[in-house]
């Protein structure tokens, strides 16, 4: 006895098997336009990623170079430390970022960093290195209930880093500056 059931039978090769080819088909051509979309995003994650970890470090560097800076040091019978001093301790900081230091790094046992006078000072975008900047600041205090003023000294220590990283084909140049005050003096 025959079916009641009209139209292309899903057994024999019928018309719901040639839908489903062309479906395959078209999944792939979205698999085609999609994936290249979606790699370029995941690569530009990854690319934002490695600059930001790098600026942060360059970041952290300057600021660790500039509270140093303003320390006194004990061993030094409470003298601020030298823009050589300030200047190694940045290196060891940066150092240890994602792209590692600078090959600056090295020579500052012997020879001085670039002088800086603040964090807008044009010099610090010139080249990869680091910058230090020891600036005297006075200022001027007036005595309540009198006329008598005073005035003192106090150090700003200006840190400032330039880098240039390599990151996938592109070059970055990123630069920081910190300035910290050493009211010890």
């Amino acid at each position: 006895m025959r079916s009641a059931a009209r139209g292309p039978s899903p057994l024999r090769g019928g018309r719901n098997h040639r839908q489903a080819g062309a479906e395959h088909g078209t999944t792939i051509v979205e698999a085609a336009l999609a994936l290249p979309l979606f790699f370029l995003l995941v690569l530009g994650i990854i690319w934002f990623g490695l600059a930001f970890s790098s600026y942060q470090a360059l970041v952290t560097a300057a600021r660790e170079g500039a509270r140093y800076g303003v320390a006194p040091l004990a061993n030094a019978n409470y003298n601020l430390p030298t823009a050589n001093e300030i200047a190694q301790r940045s290196c060891n900081y940066l150092k240890s970022g994602v792209l590692g230091g600078l090959a600056q790094c090295s020579n500052y046992g012997g020879s001085t960093p670039p002088a800086i006078t603040g964090c807008t000072d044009p010099t610090i975008k010139t080249a990869d290195n680091i910058y230090v900047g020891v600036v005297p600041v006075p200022y001027t205090i007036a005595y309540i209930g009198s006329n008598q003023t005073a005035t003192l000294n106090q150090t700003d220590v200006v840190v400032g880093i330039r880098k240039t990283v390599p990151i996938m084909g592109f070059t970055l140049h990123l630069t920081t500056c910190s300035a910290m005050r050493s009211e010890n003096n």
